[in-house]
């Protein structure tokens, strides 16, 4: 690690006056006088190398961008590291949104798929039921489909079927029986 070179108010402020007037040698002198410092500065809060690298190109850029407003600056370490400052806060509060919104789209997406998952469940398993139900005897379907799925009353499906209550209740239990015994056990879970 090279040693750093302290700061000095006076030479950075004469460099300052003259990078505002356009000097890369001057640009260039305070990048090599800053750069270690805000290296280690940004690399506390964002950690990765490459974050750290990127957010220093954006500093030294947004510094020689504004070196027209230079003039007007005191102290420019603190206003340096200042802006050093909100620009981690900045690149920090941007990852922690598209954190946000990259977990919500995983979410929807996880929602998505597992509706989607629950509909071809369903699917298939409103096929099956139709499929067991065709394979009961005929009169006992035709008490099922008039019971459960068009919602009559046992007095009513005996009625419509000529027959009393108790058959129609007894074909019931063995049609409910059948479908329990012959149906996915985790539809019940």
């Amino acid at each position: 690690m090279a040693s750093r070179i302290p700061v000095d108010i006076d030479r950075d402020r004469k460099l300052i006056l003259q990078i505002a007037g356009g000097s890369q040698a001057a640009f260039k002198k305070i990048f090599d006088l800053y750069h270690e410092r805000i290296f280690h500065f940004t690399k506390r809060y964002l950690r990765a190398d490459y974050l750290v690298e990127e957010a220093l190109q954006d500093l030294f850029l947004k510094l020689w961008e504004k070196r027209t407003e230079l003039s007007q600056v005191d102290d420019f370490p603190a206003w340096f590291f200042q802006l050093t400052r909100n620009h981690v806060l900045n690149v920090l509060s941007k990852a922690s949104t598209e954190n946000k919104i990259k977990e919500e789209i995983r979410n929807t997406l996880d929602d998505s798929t597992e509706q989607e998952n629950m509909f071809v469940f369903e699917k298939e398993n409103i096929e099956k039921l139709g499929k067991l139900i065709a394979m009961l005897p005929s009169q006992r379907r035709q008490i099922f489909k008039l019971c459960r799925l068009e919602e009559k009353s046992y007095d009513e499906a005996a009625d419509i079927m000529g027959i009393s209550k108790s058959t129609v209740n007894d074909h019931m239990v063995k049609a409910m029986k059948y479908l329990k015994s012959n149906f996915p056990r985790k539809i019940y879970d």
